[in-house]
């Protein structure tokens, strides 16, 4: 390649550096401003005005009588208003199913500052009046906006913006946990059920670690749940107790995903009386808040007050086991009656309460297993994992998390026996399925292009149009909806009307057999051949 000709590729790289740095910032930023709002509205509203204790060791008992009497309309107004918040976000992206969509299909539009505000406001209602949630759905969301905002206005070409608004939903889960791997790794393996996405791996590695400087200046540097041993990296008996929790922590994660789904169809089957609803969910939740502390909020603290062991042996055995139970019950209620957060959070706080159980019984039994820490760190990663499908992200995010640097053998076995347990459990529909690209619903290819093209999947094809022997032209003419830089892309061009036997290039016996079968399958079988305009820039 002449120096002439890689001038233009340089400015390409080099602009999109640039903009990938303004993007990871302005993740930072986002996760900055969420945490320093969250922290005012949980202070004014939960400690000061409902005198609701927020130690961690007191969130791990029943509230004491009298300091939680106000607590269910306080939940309920939270609630109410945040579902009226919402109504001005309709119509935009929400959450990180919807962020993961928007990146896998390119289209960002409804990535935007309004949505952002929105998700933003919202969350800090539903989350600092008591509503159960996580925070990663939200900073997600508001850092992902951002960094729509960002390439738009730097002109980024589609396929770079894609994938710098995933990092920058990376960067605002790194920056907000302060987990700079677990961020980088959450922005590649997020987007799809099994593996990374290859075209994350090094944006992501630049742009987490800058959210996480960013949100560290401004914040300082916390691990999420403070500083922690794990114990050692490989003890026999630990480790098999280990290994054996990533089961209930896997029968845990089907139930958390089958009561989000039964509750979002419950919603669909039954909309209108929003005030009535948000009330009445917001009473539901603040009631069984003041028995299961946990339940409420993000319940982080509680999570963290599992780590010592004096709390654990001091908690009721029924408070351990209902816990995780209590958190996805008013989770499903909150999300599915107008509230806004994430669905992450809550998954992490009833793997933590499970491992807490499960070392509580074993210690009780007599098995050797040392502290608790690295039993409540194992069941919060093994129950993210199986859940949103993101074994290697739980590792890291749950070893960061406490502030060590090398998971022990134990919670990696926990991570993958609860992900292989749960291989149909899929938390966010929206996560590819082994592709990088998902292909427009109403496009369908039929399977004699992809033989004749020699390619592996579909994805491949639309990225490349045709490779075989009938040249250009074939490709040209026939092919998969090629992603350009036009107005019109993602449009797929229906050629059912076309005689396609004029197609077929007169050398080429192959491809004119093809096309003799596929006429005489395309009524029977619906396909649809689609193309487009040579002068697209295909």
């Amino acid at each position: 390649m002449t120096a002439a000709a890689a001038r233009p590729r340089l400015r390409t790289a080099l602009h999109v550096l640039v903009v990938a740095v303004g993007v990871a910032v302005a993740a930072g930023l986002s996760a900055a401003v969420l945490k320093w709002l969250l922290d005012v509205a949980t202070e004014l509203i939960l400690e000061k005005l409902v005198a609701l204790p927020m130690s961690a060791s007191a969130w791990a008992g029943p509230i004491p009588r009298g300091s939680g009497w106000l607590l269910p309309a306080v939940v309920a107004a939270g609630l109410l208003a945040t579902a009226w918040v919402g109504r001005i976000g309709r119509g935009t992206i929400n959450g990180t199913d919807g962020v993961i969509a928007a990146v896998n299909s390119r289209d960002l539009t409804g990535l935007d500052a309004r949505g952002g505000t929105t998700k933003l406001v919202g969350t800090v209602l539903t989350l600092g009046t008591g509503g159960s949630a996580g925070t990663e759905g939200p900073v997600a969301q508001i850092a992902a906006s951002a960094g729509a905002v960002v390439t738009r206005w730097a002109r980024l070409p589609e396929y770079w913006a894609a994938v710098l608004v995933g990092c920058a939903m990376g960067g605002g889960v790194a920056a907000l946990f302060q987990t700079p791997v677990g961020g980088a790794l959450f922005a590649a393996e997020i987007l799809r059920r099994r593996g990374l996405s290859p075209r994350m791996i090094l944006p992501a590695a630049v742009c987490a670690p800058i959210a996480f400087a960013v949100f560290v200046a401004i914040h300082g540097r916390h691990p999420m749940f403070g500083t922690v041993t794990l114990g050692p990296l490989l003890d026999p008996v630990s480790t098999g107790v280990l290994a054996a929790v990533g089961l209930p922590c896997a029968v845990l994660a089907w139930v958390y995903v089958a009561a989000l789904r039964t509750g979002s169809a419950v919603r669909a089957a039954r909309p209108g009386r929003m005030a009535l609803v948000a009330v009445s969910a917001g009473a539901v939740v603040g009631l069984i808040g003041i028995v299961v502390p946990a339940s409420l909020s993000t319940g982080y603290a509680a999570a963290g007050a599992t780590l010592s062991a004096t709390v654990v042996l001091a908690a009721p055995l029924w408070l351990l086991a209902l816990a995780p139970v209590a958190k996805i019950v008013t989770t499903a209620v909150t999300l599915n009656t107008g509230g806004a957060g994430g669905v992450f959070g809550p998954a992490m706080v009833a793997g933590a309460f499970t491992g807490a159980l499960a070392w509580r019984l074993a210690s009780e039994a007599g098995v050797p297993v040392g502290a608790p820490a690295v039993f409540v760190v194992a069941g919060l990663a093994a129950c993210v994992a199986a859940a949103a499908r993101v074994p290697l992200t739980a590792i890291a995010l749950a070893t960061e998390s406490v502030g060590a640097t090398v998971p022990p053998v134990g919670l990696v076995l926990a991570v993958f026996v609860a992900t292989l347990v749960t291989r149909g459990v899929v938390l966010f529909p929206s996560q590819a399925n082994g592709g990088e690209r998902t292909r427009p619903p109403h496009q369908r290819i039929s399977v004699l292009w992809k033989r004749k093209s020699g390619k592996g999947d579909p994805g491949g094809m639309r990225e490349s149009g045709f490779s075989g022997r009938s040249g250009a032209g074939v490709s040209t003419a026939i092919g998969c909806a090629r992603r350009t830089e036009s107005p019109t892309v993602g449009q797929v061009a229906d050629l059912s009307a076309v005689d396609l036997a004029q197609l077929a290039p007169p050398d080429d016996p192959v491809m004119t057999a093809l096309i003799d079968r596929a006429v005489e399958r395309r009524a029977a079988a619906g396909i649809v051949f689609a193309g487009h305009n040579s002068n697209s820039g295909a």
